[in-house]
């Protein structure tokens, strides 16, 4: 699932809770007293969206893919910094 698309998926949900609340009139109260599930994905949805992806590679399976997570996760900062340079050149 793509970030655009989880974003999608927790915006609905959180949706069908307040039109929910509004139903119950229970909506327009206190934000502590929300369910913690719905602060959270309301919490997720504000993250997501400040999400840029600098970095994107395809590969042909998902055990490929998190190999190349995981070597990258152990690259410094620079290393990490010329491998987006590198990218952008290319």
């Amino acid at each position: 699932m793509n970030v655009s698309t989880a974003i999608s998926v927790l915006k609905n949900n959180i949706e069908r809770y307040d039109e929910q609340m509004k139903m119950h009139g229970i909506m327009g109260g206190d934000l502590l007293d929300e369910n913690p599930t719905i602060s959270a994905m309301r919490k997720a949805v504000e993250i997501l969206e400040n999400i840029k992806i600098v970095y994107q590679k395809e590969f042909a399976s998902k055990s490929e893919a998190m190999k190349e997570e995981a070597r990258i996760k152990k690259l410094t900062h620079r290393e990490k910094l010329a491998l987006l340079t590198n990218t952008k050149k290319s």
